[in-house]
């Protein structure tokens, strides 16, 4: 988001965007520093970028800045949310009580036969949220299909943030799923959906990459999204891993989020589910996973040697009893992390300062030296950059320096 920065109400707040086409000089705030640090500085913004981060004024002659006088303020990069699912904003609060695996029968409902105008005011509504939190950044990967996604796009774009939109496709109906038994395969052989045709869904992504990728100079970016491994055909993710190849696109999916799900993948596959997401082409620089909670060590040893992403959702995994994901593990591994807030309608909340609590409070349930437990420099660090990591985006946004975004 190109904000032009204000003051209100004892916060610098962002006004409308695109207004940054100037020259602006944040001056005397508490600036957040590549070091992790805050000290006292000018930020200085031309053209929705930062120009110069320092005292003293820029070499390069320009117009007259806009001074915006940030004395006794913290100036810091525009909060990452690295998974959200904005299909669940209207349902908040309604399903409770149950494991993913049964709780995603439910929140089916939330969503379903929502018209575009709808889908639009959803999240618009998403979009008023955050922003009031803070938020520039958010990886929405929603369940919207078709003229839904065209609406969800839109509302975005209109309010200003940076987005980038990964499809949550699936085609496979929910018993095909899950490792059922013989007379569990019996009870679930009268489901009577049908699952979607894969090319008719890799279609879509490809008209929505035409439509919308770099849009809005640049702030609307479309990525390759599967809704899980063991959710898609190998059709499916094949067809993904090309079109993210062929576009440059960002990967992102579940991965490993429940206990039933590492059971699927020996069952289904023979080896680890990231071993098989690895296998399909889905994992490398530009993929983020969402929870992985019950990933091996070598899986972890994979995730890192790809340079992949892992996008930690700390209260969901709570709220649905999915469990705590190593994230002390991953980091001492080097593999980025990434924060989200995942669902409205399993998380609550999408305030990201709530995730950053819970993400340092879980880890201490499991590691018994104090002096491995996540601080708060180490949850800043994982909204950040790992943020920025996780949406492909790690030269452009997630810091204040010099050609970076003046997402503030």
């Amino acid at each position: 988001m190109e904000f032009l920065l204000q003051k209100e109400r004892g916060w610098i707040v962002a006004d409308q965007p695109g207004s940054c086409t100037k020259r602006t000089c944040i001056r005397g705030g508490i600036v957040y520093q590549p070091n992790g640090r805050f000290a006292p500085s000018d930020v200085w913004i031309r053209d929705g970028n930062i120009e110069q981060v320092g005292e003293g004024e820029p070499r390069d002659p320009g117009p007259p800045p806009n001074v915006i006088d940030a004395a006794g303020h913290l100036v810091v990069p525009g909060l990452i949310n690295a998974h959200f699912h904005s299909h669940g904003v209207l349902s908040r609060g309604s399903f409770h009580g149950a494991p993913l695996e049964l709780w995603s029968l439910r929140a089916a409902a939330g969503r379903a036969r929502l018209d575009p105008e709808e889908v639009y005011t959803t999240c618009q509504l998403a979009c008023f949220e955050v922003l009031r939190l803070g938020v520039s950044t958010l990886l929405d990967h929603t369940y919207f299909s078709g003229e839904q996604l065209d609406a969800c796009v839109q509302a975005y774009a209109d309010a200003g943030l940076r987005v980038n939109i990964a499809p949550c496709l699936s085609d496979r109906t929910y018993p095909e799923t899950l490792p059922l038994t013989g007379g569990e395969t019996a009870l679930m052989s009268q489901w009577k959906e049908k699952a979607p045709d894969p090319e008719h869904l890799l279609q879509m992504c490809e008209s929505l990459v035409q439509r919308w990728h770099g849009a809005e100079n640049g702030r609307v970016r479309i990525m390759a999204g599967a809704s899980a491994p063991h959710r898609c055909s190998e059709t499916l993710l094949t067809g993904l891993a090309g079109l993210a190849s062929r576009h440059q696109l960002g990967i992102h999916t579940h991965l490993l989020e429940t206990r039933v799900q590492a059971i699927t993948a020996r069952e289904f596959y023979g080896c680890g589910m990231t071993m098989y997401l690895d296998k399909v082409g889905l994992l490398g620089p530009r993929s983020s996973l969402a929870h992985g909670i019950w990933l091996t060590p070598e899986e972890l040893s994979l995730i890192r040697s790809r340079q992949a992403t892992v996008v930690h959702n700390p209260f969901s995994n709570v709220f649905l009893g999915s469990g705590v994901a190593p994230v002390t593990a991953m980091r001492r591994a080097g593999i980025h992390v990434a924060l989200g807030t995942d669902g409205p309608n399993c998380g609550g909340s999408l305030n990201l300062f709530e995730a950053m609590r819970w993400a340092i409070g879980l880890q201490r349930l499991n590691d018994v030296d104090h002096e491995q437990w996540l601080s708060s420099s180490d949850a800043l660090e994982m909204l950040w950059r790992g943020g920025a990591e996780a949406l492909a985006l790690g030269d452009e946004i997630g810091g204040i320096a010099s050609g970076r975004k003046a997402d503030l």
